[in-house]
């Protein structure tokens, strides 16, 4: 549990009165002080794990509200890349909504599409605000935005270009980009195709060691030893439990990408 320095500084002025108070009682009252000063600590310890775990909710709250209204507006610069049919990527997307936020997420969700549609939005200002998010905050949202882009089985070049400028002014490593890019887009000389082998069935994975070893960002000529901690490395990166506190369906996404690692290391170890 995460402590703020304001609560540090309360617990020790609290800690300090607690500590004068029951000296006066003891005083007073004898052992019978002590008593009553042992439930001034109890019910102080209680208030503040309770105010330190509202706290934290409030936090994962703004943090889910970040990640959404983000993720809102590249989908719209997304959908808007392409003068094309999008039917199939709007259907994932009012899918998504309602499996993470239900009916009213839907409808709000619905509302923002709708409006950033029809606005000319600025890709730095969207950015701005995951730029301070934690990295794996960042990681999930370019997995996502790629995931949007293959659900019609053809990432185009102006999709992963524009995925990729989201990535820059977000924070994201290079290295770091390249191995969620494997994920979706195989890794041949330029040439941008849905990455098959890394879709719902997992059937053809044999077919592409290249994207593999892009996924755990490692070389062809990587020993065994540079492979195991490469592996390690990701499937720590990339844990569904570091998720789950952008909401259900994130922690699931999450563990999507953890699979698609775990079959990535199979892969290089055959």
């Amino acid at each position: 549990m995460k402590i703020s320095d304001k609560q540090k500084k309360n617990l020790i002025i609290y800690s300090g009165v607690i500590a004068v108070i029951s000296v006066g009682a003891i005083i007073l009252f004898g052992w019978r002080g002590l008593f009553i000063t042992s439930n001034m600590v109890i019910a102080l310890i209680i208030s503040f794990f309770q105010d330190n775990r509202n706290r934290n909710q409030n936090i994962n709250y703004a943090q889910r509200e970040t990640f959404r209204k983000t993720y809102y507006a590249l989908v719209a610069m997304l959908l808007n890349i392409d003068n094309r049919n999008v039917s199939a990527e709007i259907k994932y997307f009012k899918s998504y909504l309602k499996d993470e936020y239900g009916d009213l997420g839907l409808k709000e969700g619905n509302k923002y599409l709708n409006k950033y549609l029809k606005m000319r939005l600025d890709i730095v200002k969207i950015c701005d605000g995951m730029k301070r998010r934690p990295h794996t905050e960042k990681l999930q949202m370019i997995h996502q935005l790629f995931k949007m882009a293959s659900v019609d089985k053809n990432i185009t070049e102006k999709e992963e270009a524009f995925i990729h400028d989201v990535a820059n002014k977000i924070g994201i490593l290079a290295i770091n980009y390249r191995k969620v890019k494997a994920m979706f887009v195989k890794v041949e000389e330029k040439k941008y195709s849905y990455n098959q082998s890394y879709s719902k069935s997992f059937s053809k994975i044999d077919q592409d060691k290249n994207s593999a070893y892009s996924i755990l960002g490692i070389s062809k000529t990587a020993t065994a030893d540079e492979i195991k901690r490469a592996y390690h490395a990701m499937a720590f990166k990339y844990h569904p439990d570091r998720f789950y506190h952008l909401g259900e369906t994130a922690g699931q996404e999450a563990n999507e990408m953890f699979q698609k690692i775990q079959y990535a290391y199979q892969l290089i170890k055959k």
